[in-house]
């Protein structure tokens, strides 16, 4: 009875055996690091893909210009060698935007001297929420590139089978990470290539016309007027808003934003310039404070450029 147990016992699993066999023979090692290699440059192709696009959306998301030209390469030339994490943030600070920082385009007309010009930022706004979990998303994929490119070899074993193996499923979910974010961008940049449709048709209408040609500003769609707009709709009091609060507004949103950008000396001066409000002064606490209201659409009488 023992004797036929110890034949049991020591039965070998011929299945087990020749897995092992398998899996220890250089010619299996030898082509799962060949997978490998496969599979990690598929990894940096799609990183590479997303490097490449980001640097589009930064370079043509913001256009400046003039009646004399329009600048298109001195953004892409300043893209050109920035490492991916100077790119996101960088993206993060000015494309990508939280919803109490900024609108989705701003849009500012100089009329410095004889010389109109433009600049024209596009971009999206997501929920705060929306943008914290992006930012944290995007540092992770920062991070897992370098990990990728700087630090594979000595994170993972590949002479052994076992430890490629190990590497073979961390590249899979390393390449299914890098996609996703691949996707993300290329729908962004789907919104991008929108707006700058949108943009074209713009600079092409009347009003920018006369403000190239004619040095008219179009100040309806000009970033100070909807900030004054934005202010009034939140502060005003029966119907008229403190001049204070419309210029505070713009200065902690669009700090670049200043009176001289349209000729102008005061945002005071700009309120009456536009032709779009009324002014109002009143005495308050013995001190003397600007009050604005915007004017209906039959009050706005047609001003010269």
């Amino acid at each position: 009875m023992m004797g036929r147990m110890s034949s049991i016992l020591v039965q070998p699993d011929r299945n087990t055996t020749w897995a092992k066999m398998s899996q220890s023979s250089p010619t299996a090692l030898h082509e799962l690091r060949r997978e490998l290699k496969e599979k990690l440059g598929q990894c940096v192709l799609n990183i590479q893909a997303y490097e490449a696009s980001i640097k589009t959306i930064i370079a043509c998301h913001e256009v400046s210009g003039s009646a004399q030209s329009v600048d298109t390469d001195s953004r892409a030339m300043n893209s050109r060698n920035k490492t991916l994490g100077t790119l996101v943030n960088e993206m993060l600070r000015s494309f990508l935007t939280a919803e109490k920082k900024s609108s989705h385009s701003d849009a500012t007309f100089s009329r410095p001297g004889d010389s109109p010009s433009f600049h024209v930022k596009m971009g999206i706004t997501v929920s705060a929420d929306d943008y914290n979990r992006i930012v944290r998303d995007l540092k992770y994929f920062v991070s897992l590139r370098n990990d990728l490119i700087h630090h594979f070899l000595e994170r993972h074993d590949i002479a052994s089978y076992d430890g490629c193996r190990v590497a073979e499923k961390a590249l899979t979910e390393a390449n299914h990470q890098i996609e996703r974010h691949l996707d993300n961008l290329r729908m962004w940049g789907k919104d991008l290539t929108q707006a700058k449709l949108a943009m074209a048709e713009l600079v092409q209408s009347a009003v920018i016309q006369d403000f190239l040609v004619r040095g008219k500003i179009p100040w309806s769609i000009t970033e100070a007027v909807r900030a004054f707009r934005s202010a009034a709709a939140e502060f005003s009091v029966d119907g008229w808003a403190l001049v204070s609060k419309g210029s505070d507004l713009i200065a902690a949103q669009h700090p670049t934003e200043v009176p001289s950008n349209y000729g102008c000396s005061s945002w005071r001066q700009v309120l009456h310039e536009s032709g779009l409000f009324e002014l109002r002064y009143r005495k308050i606490e013995g001190r003397r404070t600007a009050w604005y209201r915007e004017k209906k659409p039959s009050e706005c009488a047609a001003r010269p450029g």
